[in-house]
């Protein structure tokens, strides 16, 4: 769903001036949406496309220490 809603975005000029917030915020129109809690693990913020791989590594990480799907809660 986000990975849809920011490739829309791509093609509406006014979404690009408008901050990935703004696009979880129109997810949260179509469907709920969650968080979790990532205090004492890694993180990894994405501006390229490089710093996807390493998110994507951040979060297989995760999933080798037993984070579970139901530690997610809805966002607020």
């Amino acid at each position: 769903m986000f990975r849809q809603t920011v490739e829309e975005a791509l093609y509406n000029t006014a979404a690009l001036r408008s901050w990935y917030v703004g696009l979880i915020d129109e997810i949260g129109q179509r469907t709920a949406v969650f968080s979790i809690n990532i205090e004492g693990l890694s993180w990894s913020e994405i501006d390229l496309l490089s710093d996807l791989y390493v998110a994507a590594a951040t979060v297989a990480a995760w999933m080798r220490e037993g984070f579970q799907s139901s530690e997610m809660m809805p966002a607020a």
